[in-house]
């Protein structure tokens, strides 16, 4: 992973500045899906952060000053092994299309050990919920942090299911 990312640098001649990859691990190995040198938006730039313990926004700060870089400095969160998000939406996602009555059990949520963060993804008042087909769609999040892939999964997995929405159809 290392050497792909070294090989992406050079290839765009990145000399100072952050680069977002995005890299999914396939059966044939390490495949890219998109470049961009930038902190990255949604809800990347906090899964960043709890996978790597640096403040994103303050780095790209001092990059743009032309600021010394020590990456220490920058170090201000908990960092975790393993860190996944999880997006509540409608199709193709567990969630129906309408509009949202009531939700409960976010904040119980929130209390189960290694779940970081349950929002909605755009804001609390949003009632609308739509079929995925832009990143805009998505509805709900879970963030969940541990020591394995298959930990922060199976905390996501039960986090969803204590998350309930009363649904009215679409008008």
């Amino acid at each position: 992973m290392e050497k792909l990312v070294e090989d992406i640098i050079n290839a765009i001649e990145l000399k100072n500045g952050l680069l977002f990859p995005q890299i999914i691990i396939t059966e044939k190995g390490p495949m890219v899906i998109e470049i961009g040198v930038r902190v990255p938006g949604g809800i990347m730039k906090e899964l960043f952060e709890y996978a790597t313990g640096y403040d994103l926004l303050d780095l790209q700060i001092d990059f743009a000053l032309g600021e010394k870089i020590e990456l220490e400095k920058y170090i201000k969160y908990p960092s975790f092994p393993a860190v996944t998000v999880k997006f509540l939406s409608a199709d193709p996602g567990p969630l129906t299309s309408g509009v949202v009555i009531e939700h409960y059990g976010i904040e119980e949520v929130l209390k189960m050990p290694g779940i970081v963060k349950a929002d909605f993804f755009q804001d609390s008042r949003q009632k609308i919920i739509k079929p995925l087909k832009t990143g805009a769609d998505r509805f709900f999040y879970l963030v969940a942090v541990g020591q394995s892939r298959e930990e922060v999964i199976e905390k996501s997995d039960r986090a969803e299911k204590q998350i309930y929405f009363t649904i009215t159809p679409p008008t």
